[in-house]
């Protein structure tokens, strides 16, 4: 087993599983018909060289790659990736289509995010953000770095929801969702929200933006007629997470 975790940590196989994941996910993004909701919400603000905060939940972010290179190939867009050895394979395989990596999560190395996630929004560089990754607790809010951002930066939070009925679900601790070939793929994008400086650090924003991020998505799997996804217990130890 150690000889097998130290084989797959190695730089080129990941870049090589890297590049072999991301022409899959073209492949089977290309089998997809889409249908995208609100795709003006992003657009009013990129097409005046203005960055979004984008927000999802862990387990909806196969598409999301995709989606921005396809819509937004001439916009720059970077995504926040834990130092673990799985946010080393989503970092390489988002590169492939030319989004930017931003280093560092809540638990580790956060002070190299944050420097990464200023720099980059006050560049204009759109960022995306999975703010119960890397390990959840799912579909919480575990830390207040997406709302210090908004509210300090004055940039707005749009949020990122997509679904499918023909999708599986996996049994991970995100219930990850991966849309089988020729889905169609609903994306519902909110509307912007902005954040005042002194709600940054306020609990009952905190609550709010969770819940309306937990509507969206429960709402969204239901018009497609799938099983509600309930969002974990805050206080769940890492060990019962799955």
């Amino acid at each position: 087993m150690k000889i097998i975790k130290k084989f797959f940590s190695k730089d080129w196989v990941v870049a090589v599983m890297a590049r072999l994941i991301a022409f899959l996910v073209r492949l089977l993004s290309c089998t997809y018909r889409f249908e995208i909701i609100g795709i003006e919400n992003i657009k009013a603000f990129t097409d005046k060289n203005k960055p979004v905060l984008i927000t999802l939940w862990h387990g909806r972010s196969m598409v999301l790659p995709y989606f921005w290179s396809k819509n937004f190939k001439k916009k720059s867009g970077a995504a926040v990736f834990s130092d673990h050895k799985d946010g080393r394979l989503m970092r390489s395989i988002c590169a492939h289509f030319g989004v930017k990596p931003i280093i560092g999560s809540s638990k580790k190395k956060g002070a190299m995010a944050a420097r990464g996630i200023i720099e980059a929004l006050k560049s204009g560089t759109s960022v995306a953000m999975t703010p119960d990754g890397p390990t959840g607790p799912r579909m919480r809010l575990t830390t207040d770095s997406l709302l210090f951002f908004a509210g300090r930066l004055n940039v707005p939070l749009i949020s990122f929801t997509p679904s499918s009925s023909n999708a599986k679900i996996l049994g991970s601790w995100d219930r990850y969702m991966i849309h089988r070939p020729f889905a169609k793929v609903r994306i519902k994008i909110g509307e912007p929200v902005w954040i005042k400086k002194e709600q940054a650090e306020d609990h009952e924003t905190k609550v709010r933006i969770e819940a309306n991020l937990i509507t969206e998505l429960q709402n969204l799997d239901q018009e497609n007629g799938l099983p509600k996804i309930e969002p974990q217990p805050r206080d769940l130890k890492k060990k019962s997470r799955i």
